[in-house]
């Protein structure tokens, strides 16, 4: 007779038989949520309509925090603008390593991921240049000498 391949369950016990996905079991009844939740997740990122709104998300949520981190150059001045700088590496540590993740674990979504996380800061880099690009009402300038 043969034998079957032993297997290692998530307890690192050693099984004669089939894998079993879930473990031992004799604690089939004792399942707990967090494996599921990284089962359910691991799935859900290679589908690319997640790939897509997730790296929208974090495009935008990237540039919003960018505009956010800049107000402090104004206040404080070159303490503001070290801090804006420290923050500036920060976020493209975190946008590298959001590409490298996706990249290692969901590999056939990771196109998609990527052009939407390009997409979402230049969309939104975008919609802040337009915003920024109308003159300054202000009462000094070019504007006020036109007035008189």
């Amino acid at each position: 007779m043969r034998r079957r391949p032993l297997h290692r369950s998530r307890t690192g016990s050693s099984e004669v038989g089939p894998a079993n996905r879930h473990g031992d079991p004799s604690r089939e009844g004792v399942r707990t949520l967090l494996p599921v939740t990284f089962q359910t997740l691991g799935a859900l990122t290679v589908n690319p309509l997640f790939a897509a709104a997730a790296g929208s998300a974090l495009g935008v949520a990237l540039m919003l925090s960018s505009r956010a981190s800049f107000r402090l150059v104004t206040p404080n001045g070159s303490a503001g603008l070290a801090l804006a700088g420290v923050l500036l590496f920060a976020r493209m540590g975190v946008a590298a390593a959001a590409l490298l993740l996706y990249r290692l674990h969901a590999r056939p979504a990771f196109e998609v991921f990527a052009a939407a996380l390009a997409a979402g800061f230049v969309v939104t880099y975008s919609a802040e240049l337009v915003r920024y690009a109308r003159p300054s009402r202000t009462r000094t300038g070019v504007l006020a000498s036109r007035r008189r």
